[in-house]
């Protein structure tokens, strides 16, 4: 059975007797179907196995990562500030500093010191969207480490991150990683809007941040 990489069509994969290369064939037909913007839901757990961990292997966290029944993409950048991790923390801790810089933001609103609500609005080929989120922090380790998750508001997705500060002969090595799970009938319009922003949120928040906190610091 061929794999058909298309919006709302869920193909069922045999995978028992085939070899390795088949294997491979598949995972790259699943690439130029995410790479065109379609949606590929992939109910073969086998499959899915070998997907992540040839994405993993090729350090391709800025693409797509598949899993049963849903696409996740995923984003993460790394960048060294030449301040210490204490200096960093203090500027990431406090969100009203950097908020503005998060790509397609419009607002915001503190519900309390855990949980916060953010409107994101922006075109994508043609696609107009406004985007709400739910975000509530789940870890918070000062000063290296904050640990976030994210729901849907308005759209069926939900989503993590994390960001972690490390401290490396007075500079920080600072990571920013976003991943977002879209599923369901919405997941078919998101799929292109999260492909193009996930990857941006990660680095260009990342390297905005360490642009302000080097000349703030």
């Amino acid at each position: 059975m061929t794999l058909k990489s298309v919006i709302n069509v869920s193909p069922v994969i045999p995978l028992k007797g085939r070899i390795l290369e088949d294997w491979k064939i598949l995972i790259l037909q699943i690439i130029v179907g995410l790479e065109e913007g379609k949606l590929c839901i992939i109910r073969d757990v086998s499959l899915c196995f070998l997907c992540n961990n040839y994405f993993v292997e090729m350090k391709s966290y800025n693409s797509y990562i598949v899993k049963v029944g849903i696409i996740v993409a995923m984003g993460t950048h790394t960048v060294v500030v030449p301040v210490d991790v204490q200096a960093v923390w203090d500027y990431v801790s406090d969100l009203e500093k950097w908020a503005t810089t998060v790509p397609a933001y419009k607002e915001h609103e503190i519900i309390n010191d855990k949980q916060s609500i953010w409107t994101f609005e922006g075109s994508v080929k043609g696609i107009k969207k406004t985007i709400q989120a739910q975000v509530d922090i789940t870890e918070w380790n000062e000063p290296s480490n904050i640990k976030f998750e994210l729901k849907g508001l308005s759209d069926n997705f939900t989503g993590s991150g994390h960001f972690t500060a490390e401290d490396v002969n007075g500079k920080t090595i600072m990571t920013c990683t976003v991943e977002i799970h879209a599923g369901g009938l919405s997941g078919a319009v998101l799929t292109p809007i999260i492909k193009w922003a996930v990857p941006k949120v990660a680095s260009r928040l990342t390297e905005s941040i360490a642009r302000k906190i080097a000349v703030f610091s």
